[in-house]
C-alpha cells in the first residue's frame, strides 16, 4: 500500500512538472561566470532543483555517516562494558571480616 501511494505521488509530481514546463516555454539569457547562454526557463528551474537536491543529499549523507560511526563506537563500548560486568560477576566473593 505504501509503495502504491509513493508511485501515485511521483506520477502527480511528474504531471505537475510537465504542465509547468508547457506553460514556461520562453527562452532566457543565463549569464554565468564564464559566458552567456540562451536556454529555456524550464531547463534552468529543473537544473537548479536537481543541483539543490544533490547538494542536500550530500549534506544528509555526511550526517548519516557520522551517526553510523557513532553508533558503531557506542556498540563496541557497550560490548566492552558487558564483558567487564560478566568478568566481575565471575570473580569469587571475598568476606572482609
Amino acid at each position: 500500500m505504501r509503495g502504491l501511494l509513493q508511485l501515485l505521488l511521483v506520477i502527480i509530481v511528474l504531471i505537475i512538472a510537465a504542465a509547468f514546463a508547457a506553460l514556461n516555454e520562453q527562452t532566457i539569457q543565463l549569464n554565468y561566470f564564464i559566458g552567456i547562454v540562451e536556454t529555456r526557463l524550464t531547463f534552468v528551474i529543473i537544473a537548479s532543483f536537481i543541483l539543490g537536491a544533490i547538494f542536500c543529499g550530500l549534506i544528509a549523507a555526511t550526517f548519516i555517516i557520522r551517526a553510523r560511526l557513532e553508533r558503531r563506537r557506542l556498540k563496541r563500548e557497550l560490548m566492552m562494558k558487558h564483558q567487564e560486568l560478566n568478568n566481575l560477576r565471575e570473580l569469587p566473593v571475598k568476606d572482609s571480616y
